[in-house]
């Protein structure tokens, strides 16, 4: 325990031997020699030790925060002066009374500017909280307060007895709102502490509203009270020093609840005093005027929560979009590929706007076409649609860059028929998809009911997303192309076969039947040194074309360097592989090629996968030799063109 939380615990402790003397004195019988004298030191003793306290904790406070408390050691200074007067009928006990009074209004302004700072809402909001509190407090001591009849014309006792249980009300209700709200909390010692104090505060003066004696005299109950109502306002100060020591903080939930309630505990209390006039058949036209303050305070306050509510619901919503806008960008994110994209993108626009359906369409390389990529709630036929980009719904949103609605999309007239039984009684809604100055495509999605002006921000926002998302993943698959793609003649590259065959060849470890087979242009050197480069390249492209036609798609045909090919045929045997490069053969150059291609011939090499080979470069290796022995029969041997 450091010195700051020790000071705060014995400061308690003393004040609670405090509370324990002042229970026990008064238990002491009444002739009892020293006993009013020793009532008469409590009264004095324990507002001197509320405002010691408050005194204290101002010096541990910052300066925008010690107003309150320097309020509650103010009336805690007046309650010690008005035990400095004889408790008699003297003018000094007049001026006892209003001290008693201005005590209590210091506590009730004191309490209330302590919740004013953790206020969570707007200054109008404060404000009418404050008055509502303090018109409720004020119609209670109105109407609970019996005619005074001979204080009316004796002013000062006559405020007195009007302000002091009016202050006290008002004390209590503050009180009562933070120690409810704040249970359970931090704050719950403290609150309950200022409970505590306003309680017997109002306990205290209540003889004054009855009109039949002076408050707060040693050796009476209010007496009593008023011992108890500083003792518990001084704990309360220790404790608030405390807490604040110990690093002990009210969180942004713990502000907003004390003020939940000033609204119920006002209607409470109205409600309490109505019950009570129509028991008593019967109400002063000082009660009704005071009512209808009370009615009137009531009224602003709902219509203020009201506007509060429809207010935080706006804002929930757009908080729920914004964080569904983040989830978005989140799975976004965590994918590359375009498609898984396309299909993300389809399925969060239903999901943000609550919609049936949506769809993305992107402009075919050509520029002419609308192709749809993924759609939600549609068939998949839709998928094998191409829509002009100069007519229909989507084209005028991709022609013109902006967005687009319609109430009906079954019966709008730009909607592709193909579309309308599909759509029936929906609402569609469009927006472009772009980056930069280039618009790809086009976002739409289908509703049950219109789209609103926000519904359409909403999409706007997200198809802004949604474009850089797919932009970087097209961007992603190109890299990827590039990287496992020969530039030249478009078959994969080396590094991307070495891949497969590592793949393939594990594959055939399992009992998958595997052939390898590498071609090479007989004669290319020379090719190249009498046609040139140029012809050359052109030579390698139509290769790879015929490779590309020829070769399956559950195959794999690459360049494996200069005029060098390989292809590996899976579920196949070396006389399916010898029917295939009998086809290549027959296809490249071709029975009617001329000069220059004439004079190219291909050579290929078939070597099948053996158990006993150690790794894929062995099946390569083989399918290399093999190679050489056809190069070196087919230089043996004159070319019989076919």
């Amino acid at each position: 325990m450091d010195r700051q939380t020790r000071s705060s615990a014995m400061a308690a402790g003393a004040l609670a031997c405090m509370a324990a003397l002042a229970a026990g004195v008064h238990a002491l019988p009444p002739s009892m020699p020293g006993r009013f004298i020793g009532l008469a030191l409590l009264l004095a003793a324990a507002p001197a030790a509320a405002a010691v306290a408050a005194g204290l904790l101002m010096h541990r406070l910052p300066s925008e925060q010690r107003p309150p408390w320097l309020l509650l050691a103010g009336a805690s200074a007046a309650a010690v002066l008005a035990q400095l007067h004889p408790p008699d009928h003297s003018l000094d006990a007049v001026t006892a009374a209003q001290l008693h009074g201005a005590a209590m209004f210091l506590v009730a302004v004191g309490t209330g500017w302590l919740l004013h700072q953790v206020h969570p809402a707007r200054p109008s909001d404060r404000f009418t909280d404050t008055a509502l509190l303090v018109a409720v407090a004020a119609t209670a001591t109105l109407h609970w307060s019996p005619e005074t009849g001979d204080l009316a014309v004796d002013l000062p006792r006559a405020a007195a007895a009007l302000v002091a249980p009016m202050a006290a009300g008002t004390a209590l209700c503050f009180a009562l709102v933070v120690a409810i709200a704040g249970h359970g909390g931090a704050s719950a010692p403290r609150a309950w502490a200022m409970v505590v104090a306003a309680i017997f505060a109002g306990v205290a003066v209540a003889p004054l509203a009855l009109g039949r004696q002076l408050c707060c005299t040693a050796g009476t109950w209010s007496g009593t009270a008023w011992t108890f109502s500083w003792l518990g306002l001084a704990y309360a100060c220790v404790r608030t020093a405390g807490m604040r020591e110990g690093g002990e903080r009210d969180g942004p939930e713990e502000k907003s609840r004390p003020w939940l309630l000033v609204t119920p505990v006002a209607t409470t209390v109205l409600a309490a005093i109505l019950l009570d006039a129509a028991w008593r058949d019967g109400v002063s036209q000082v009660t009704v005027t005071a009512l209808s303050v009370v009615a009137v305070l009531l009224a602003v306050r709902v219509s203020q929560l009201l506007l509060a509510t429809r207010y935080h619901r706006a804002q929930r919503v757009k908080l729920g979009q914004s964080r569904a806008l983040i989830e978005v960008s989140h799975a976004l994110s965590s994918t590359r590929d375009l498609d898984e994209t396309l299909r993300l993108v389809s399925y969060w626009t239903t999901r943000l706007l609550r919609g049936r359906g949506a769809c993305i369409e992107l402009v075919s390389e050509d520029g002419e076409w609308l192709e749809p990529r993924a759609v939600t709630g549609l068939p998949d036929d839709a998928l094998r649609l191409r829509f002009g980009v100069d007519d229909g719904f989507t084209g005028w949103v991709v022609r013109h860059g902006r967005s687009r609605t319609t109430a009906d999309a079954g019966s709008d007239s730009s909607v592709h028929p193909w579309m309308r039984p599909h759509l029936r009684d929906s609402s569609l809604a469009s927006v472009p998809l772009q980056y930069g100055e280039r618009t790809f495509g086009a976002l739409t999605c289908m509703g049950a009911a219109p789209f609103t002006a926000e519904d359409m921000e909403l999409l706007g926002a997200f198809a802004e997303q949604a474009a850089v998302a797919i932009e970087n993943a097209r961007l992603f698959r190109q890299v990827h192309y590039l990287s496992v793609t020969d530039p030249l003649t478009g078959l994969a590259n080396r590094r991307q076969m070495e891949r497969d065959l590592s793949r393939e060849f594990a594959a055939a470890r399992r009992g998958r039947s595997l052939v390898a087979v590498m071609f090479d242009l007989n004669g290319f050197k020379q090719f190249n040194d009498t046609w040139g480069h140029l012809q050359g390249d052109e030579a390698l492209r139509r290769f790879g074309s015929t490779l590309r036609a020829e070769t399956r798609a559950m195959n794999m045909a690459a360049r494996f360097g200069g005029d060098e090919f390989v292809v590996l045929l899976t579920d196949a045997d070396e006389e399916s592989a010898q029917v295939f490069v009998a086809r290549i053969r027959a296809r490249f150059p071709g029975a009617d090629a001329g000069e220059p291609f004439s004079s190219i011939s291909v050579a290929a090499g078939i070597a099948r996968f053996d158990a006993r080979m150690g790794g894929p470069e062995e099946l390569l290796a083989a399918a290399d030799r093999a190679l050489y022995q056809d190069k070196a029969a087919s230089a043996a041997r004159p070319r019989v063109r076919t």
